[in-house]
């Protein structure tokens, strides 16, 4: 758990809010499951497939990060446990997590097409040995590369809007700090070290 003071250091940075850790490299790897779909072959289609669902599992932990961090501040000066978010959650998990936080207009559409998603995952991958033909692989990738480009604009909207109530949250930063200072007032030293 965070103290109050830790909590208000993430909410005054706009840095230091839940975000992808390398932002630079996603951007890589969705242009390489493009490329990959661009080749027109069976191991194209599956590695883009494989590419986009990895994705949209980076799209849930932000965004389950980031309504985590919301609810603290709704709920400012009370505490709540930091969500631990393990590293090896599966998809499902990270979504069931997700239909747990808070939920703006554009969540329920992004959790359908994330379950989408993951369905043709499920049928490509553990039943790729059921299908009849290139084409109908091509086909359902078709439509999984469409769900992941409505699934990322609907995270950037859904991220947007979290971080503008956060940015909300952050004009009253100076009442959070006097809240904090009156519960967990400063150590003698450090007071007199900081007025000086």
């Amino acid at each position: 758990m965070k103290s109050r003071r830790e909590f208000i250091e993430v909410l005054r940075d706009h840095n230091k809010l839940p975000h992808f850790a390398r932002s630079d490299f996603l951007k890589e790897l969705n242009e390489l499951a493009d490329a990959s779909f661009a080749k027109g072959t069976v191991e194209g289609y599956l590695a883009a497939l494989l590419i986009y669902h990895q994705l949209c599992e980076e799209f849930l932990r932000v965004l389950v990060k980031t309504s985590h961090f919301y609810v603290q501040c709704a709920l400012f000066p009370q505490q709540i446990e930091d969500k631990k978010i393990k590293k090896k959650m599966t998809f499902g998990e990270l979504l069931w997590e997700y239909e747990k936080t808070v939920q703006l207009d554009e969540s329920a559409e992004f959790i359908k097409k994330c379950k989408q998603l993951n369905q043709i995952r499920v049928n490509m991958v553990h039943k790729i040995t059921l299908k009849s033909s290139v084409a109908s692989i091509s086909k359902q990738t078709q439509r999984c590369k469409q769900l992941f480009e409505q699934i990322w604009e609907l995270f950037d909207s859904i991220y947007d809007n979290l971080c503008g109530v956060l940015g909300d949250y952050r004009k009253n930063i100076e009442d959070f700090e006097e809240i904090a200072n009156e519960l967990e007032p400063l150590p003698e030293q450090s007071r007199t070290t900081r007025s000086s």
